[in-house]
């Protein structure tokens, strides 16, 4: 593993395989199977370092690897940190004062199945543990999505029976308040399908930058889900009753203008740009105060109040896992047709 390796112009390295040829240099550790690497081609100006994941070491060229994705993620110049990865859809780096959480897993419009959500969690954590980071962006690898939500098809193996249902509750739940309660403030790039918990995650950051292909929605009532009394104040508090029904009761999906134009979307820029204006805006924030930023976003929360809710109005809030629509509208999904309710 690599831990917090800091790559200068003569990198090191800590455990990890290595590579060295004409015009390259790879580090790598194994995880989850796969090499996940960082490539430096030092014959370039100032060098460029590419991340890359392969099924075998030393990584095949990318004529004879199809299988290896684009970069996602690179960084001329020295001073860029790499973390280590909690997992390996999740990816964690720095740029200064300035952190990237990834998820990295296109292929599936970056949905989250359990392991994910709390390493996404652990990831928060350790940003807002860094005293010397000053903002966080949350992004979605790819162009289609940002998040689609939940992997639906992993609930058959990770949710159904008291103890798995009391495990997912607690990862999802650590994820999303690891996000609210992040010391820094956090930007969420909200390009293509925000859907679900994707939804929720961008709903808990303190920024949100989409485009007009940004499509937002909470598809609660097609799952038969009852979303957390916290993960609604959220929505709440940043778009209003009416819009909340909307999203909930009708599961309209919201465009990009429409979203910043109901107040959930903070910037509206074109589709091509919401990456770099989001991290635009995280520079201009990490430019700021870090104290008075940390005050403000805490003492911001702090004036909402503490919910409504008794502790019998959480524990119920996990109930719908055990009703049959529940469980039926997740055998449709899986068998890619409408759920047929019956209120039990």
């Amino acid at each position: 593993m690599l831990e917090g390796l800091a790559l200068r112009p003569a990198p090191r390295m800590l455990d990890a395989g290595c590579s060295y040829g004409a015009t390259m240099l790879h580090l790598a550790p194994k995880l989850g199977g796969e090499w996940v690497g960082l490539t430096l081609s030092p014959s370039r100006p100032r060098g460029a370092w590419r991340w890359w994941r392969s099924a075998s070491w030393p990584p095949a060229r990318r004529s004879s690897a199809p299988h290896l994705p684009s970069p996602i993620w690179q960084q001329r110049g020295s001073g860029f940190t790499l973390s280590p990865m909690p997992h390996p859809h999740i990816l964690l780096a720095r740029d200064g004062a300035v952190a990237t959480v990834t998820i990295d897993r296109a292929a599936k419009r970056n949905a989250m199945d359990l392991p994910m959500w709390v390493a996404l969690a652990e990831a928060m954590e350790e940003c807002s543990a860094d005293d010397a980071l000053r903002c966080v962006v949350i992004r979605g690898e790819g162009e289609e999505a940002f998040c689609a939500g939940a992997d639906i098809a992993a609930f058959q193996t990770e949710r159904g029976t008291p103890e798995r249902e009391a495990e997912y509750g607690a990862g999802f739940d650590r994820s999303m308040a690891s996000i609210q309660r992040c010391r820094h403030p956090v930007v969420a790039a909200c390009r293509g399908w925000t859907m679900g918990g994707g939804a929720g995650i961008a709903i808990k950051a303190d920024f949100r930058v989409g485009g007009p292909a940004t499509r937002i929605g909470i598809p609660a009532r097609n799952l038969g889900i009852w979303y957390a009394y916290s993960d609604l104040d959220a929505l709440l508090q940043i778009a209003g009753y009416a819009v909340a029904m909307e999203m909930l009761i009708e599961g309209r999906v919201l465009t990009g203008q429409e979203a910043y134009d109901k107040g959930l979307l903070s910037r509206l820029v074109p589709d091509q740009d919401v990456q770099a204006e989001s991290l635009a805006l995280a520079h201009r924030i990490a430019a700021g105060a870090p104290l008075s930023n940390r005050f403000h976003k805490q003492a911001l929360q702090k004036l909402r109040g503490a919910l409504p809710v008794t502790a019998e109005d959480v524990r119920k809030n996990g109930d719908f896992a055990y009703t049959e629509d529940f469980k039926e509208a997740t055998r449709a999904f899986l068998e890619k047709r409408k759920p047929v309710f019956r209120a039990r």
